[in-house]
């Protein structure tokens, strides 16, 4: 799996987490938005990282 898709993963991983959170809280309770942003940031993060893959097909 490349960056790029581990990225895209962390992503829908943090909409699938968001969503499920909003969807199960009861009257009273917190959400915590620390974690889909977490989440939200490591993809951005591993989706603009280059591969060492990459790098070497580039250079030849």
């Amino acid at each position: 799996m490349t960056k790029k898709r581990a990225g895209m993963l962390m992503i829908l991983l943090a909409l699938l987490y968001t969503v499920v959170e909003l969807l199960t809280m009861e009257k009273g309770d917190f959400f915590n938005g620390f974690i889909p942003l977490g989440f939200i940031s490591v993809g951005i993060l591993w989706m603009r990282a280059r591969d060492k893959d990459e790098s070497i097909f580039k250079k030849k």
